[in-house]
């Protein structure tokens, strides 16, 4: 006899026929006679019916692997389009290398056992390969029906995927907690102890190694410095409470190390676990060491308040030096200008040459005590601004003015370039006249040929912008330029060969701080040496003093302030 089978295009239903039984050389049945009732063919609809309801791969197979029956999740897994396209083949489902440990190994097993199970790998008609876990059984179908293969199959892929996936992050999470520096620890917030720390406690406080990776209640108390226990119990309690994932309990404190210092840690811990009631079940924590940074606070606290307190006398000296000087400088000069004035006594040339050097000296004097009053009182906040419209330009003619009526200062030229019809500014006339005079005085002590520029820069609609004062005198060297505003620094003393006197490194400083006091900025422009230099006074652009000037008014009173020049103060 002969085994026939032929495969059905819309039908999983085999068809049987009689054959003559034969065997392998193994004893394997291979091929087997087979007379199927029409009760055995219903009981396998039925179980077909079964199978197809399942997630799992199913396969029915006859004892020597030839496919009978697949199920629709199998099909759709493995890409089967046609459902009857692999029926009769050996085992279709899985790869050469898994066909192969199924004929050799596995159907020996399972027709002495009965059942088998196992790791497997099946093709999907495009070619891909997937792990799975498949039980092999064999079904008995009662008389006159053969017995079969049932063939369960599980696709493992994502669930190993998982689990190589899970078993990267643990490798991770140890490596990273091999290497960090931190005290890395899982905290029972109900037992209050720690239950797992990646390094020994005593190690990371400066000690030696040993085997601990966990820590008692009692362990932890002792370690924390005694006025720190409180901060210690309360965080314990707020731990315990049932706080959101994402939100991190963050705490420092001071812990004893094995050579009793003590050393400041920050803690930071996060929910890990949570019990079912929603408590939570484990913290995961991480303890710095700060001791360092903490040190340094300390000195940066205690540098800063030494600071703090020179600044402090320094002010109150600056303010009492310029009380006695003003006194006496004032003196000084009442009687040199009663000397001068008393037409009884003859003075002859000389006498009334020193006499106006005298007159003059002390003039200076009194400016350069009135420069360290008014920086100390800006410094202290006590400097008082009356914002006002301002005449820009009428401010830059009388300053200039007052520079050429000054019998002792350099007499380089001054230009003055000014905008017609330029707007009023809303500041403070005299603190901007004050700052004007500094930076001109400083131009002048620096320039011994060429000239100085003052020119008043406009934008749209005559709106007064800024006030550049240019000169071409020295230059001011590349490396001194982010010190030059810094108070109490003067010149080099190559500079200071082309000047009358060194001065007392107030001036830009001070008229920096005046221009800052009245919403104006200035800044350094640009400089060389041999070339020159150039300050720039940026104003303060309001709209409502736009709005003001277009009526003609300044305040309530409706007048645009001017400058005085009989009140004008030189450097």
């Amino acid at each position: 006899m002969t085994h026939h089978t032929t495969t059905r295009r819309h039908s999983a239903t085999p068809a049987y026929v009689p054959v003559q039984p034969a065997h392998d050389t193994r004893g394997t049945p291979a091929i087997l006679a087979v007379h199927t009732p029409p009760n055995g063919m219903r009981e396998l609809h039925e179980s077909f019916a079964v199978y197809d309801a399942m997630s799992d791969i199913v396969c029915v197979t006859s004892l020597d692997g030839t496919l009978r029956f697949l199920n629709s999740a199998g099909r759709d897994l493995l890409g089967f389009a046609d459902e009857d396209a692999r029926i009769g083949c050996i085992f279709p489902t899985h790869t050469f290398a898994a066909r192969e440990l199924l004929l050799d190994e596995v159907l020996p097993a399972v027709l002495r056992h009965g059942k088998s199970v196992c790791d497997t790998a099946l093709q999907t008609a495009d070619g891909r390969i997937f792990p799975a876990v498949q039980t092999v059984l064999v079904t008995p179908h009662g008389a006159g029906v053969p017995p079969t293969l049932t063939i369960v199959i599980r696709n493992v892929g994502i669930e190993r995927q998982a689990s190589a996936r899970l078993v990267e992050s643990q490798r991770l999470f140890e490596a990273i907690a091999r290497s960090s520096p931190d005290l890395m620890y899982l905290y029972d917030p109900i037992d209050e102890r720690i239950v797992w720390m990646n390094r020994c406690a005593h190690a990371f406080l400066g000690g030696m190694e040993c085997d601990g990776r966990t820590l008692t209640r009692r362990e932890m108390f002792r370690l924390v410095h005694p006025d720190e226990r409180m901060l210690f119990r309360a965080s314990a309690r707020r731990m315990a409470a049932a706080y959101g994932d994402s939100e991190m309990l963050s705490s420092e404190l001071r812990l004893r190390s094995r050579g009793g210092t003590w050393r400041w840690i920050h803690t930071r811990a996060s929910v890990f676990s949570r019990r079912e009631t929603g408590a939570p079940l484990l913290l995961l924590g991480i303890a710095t060491d700060i001791t360092a940074r903490k040190k340094l606070e300390h000195r940066s606290l205690a540098d800063r308040t030494a600071s703090e307190r020179a600044n402090r006398q320094k002010t109150e000296f600056l303010s009492r030096l310029g009380s006695e000087f003003r006194t006496s400088v004032n003196a000084i000069a009442g009687l040199a200008a009663e000397i001068r004035a008393d037409r009884d006594q003859c003075h002859t040339l000389r006498e009334r040459d020193l006499l106006d050097q005298v007159t003059g000296r002390t003039a200076q004097m009194l400016f350069t005590i009135s420069d360290l009053q008014d920086f100390t009182r800006i410094e202290n906040g006590e400097m008082t601004i009356t914002p006002r419209l301002v005449d820009v330009a009428l401010v830059i003619r009388h300053t200039v003015a007052s520079f050429e009526r000054h019998p002792t200062l350099p007499r380089s030229p001054i230009r003055v370039e000014l905008a017609a019809n330029a707007l009023p500014v809303l500041t403070d006339a005299g603190r901007l006249r004050h700052a004007l005079t500094h930076l001109i005085t400083n131009a002048l002590d620096f320039t011994t040929s060429g000239a100085i520029t003052v020119r008043l820069l406009t934008g749209d609609e005559s709106v007064p912008l800024a006030i550049e004062i240019r000169d071409t005198g020295l230059g001011i060297p590349r490396e001194r330029h982010e010190r030059l505003f810094v108070p109490f620094e003067v010149a080099e003393q190559p500079m200071l060969l082309e000047r009358r006197t060194a001065g007392t490194g107030l001036g830009l400083a001070l008229a920096r701080a005046l221009c800052e006091l009245i919403g104006c900025t200035l800044t350094l422009v640009r400089s060389a040496e041999g070339i020159g230099t150039t300050f720039r006074i940026t104003l303060p652009v309001h709209t409502r003093s736009a709005e003001l000037a277009a009526l003609g008014m300044s305040d309530v009173s409706g007048r645009v302030c001017t400058p005085d020049p009989c009140t004008e103060r030189i450097a």
